[in-house]
């Protein structure tokens, strides 16, 4: 969306915050789905593939907002589990 000269930084930032709210609520909606498919096909790779690549991209995300490297991300997600 193009931004107008009147729109200050703390208004881009609310509307930004709403579309990352509304993408994380999406977000978990599409795994709950993914998770019933998932469930009905147990021996399918491509569906634990699918996470993998979901995975990958929120490392990156976490790494960029806590201005950490993606590895030292990786690494503290594998101490969590």
């Amino acid at each position: 969306m193009p931004r107008t000269t009147t729109e200050t930084a703390a208004q881009t930032y609310a509307e930004r915050r709403r579309d990352i709210d509304w993408l994380l609520e999406t977000l978990r909606a599409e795994l709950d789905e993914h998770a019933g498919e998932a469930a009905d096909a147990p021996n399918n790779w491509s569906i634990a593939g699918d996470l993998g690549h979901v995975r990958n991209e929120l490392i990156e995300i976490v790494a960029f907002m806590t201005e950490l490297e993606p590895a030292e991300v990786a690494r503290r997600l594998d101490e969590v589990r």
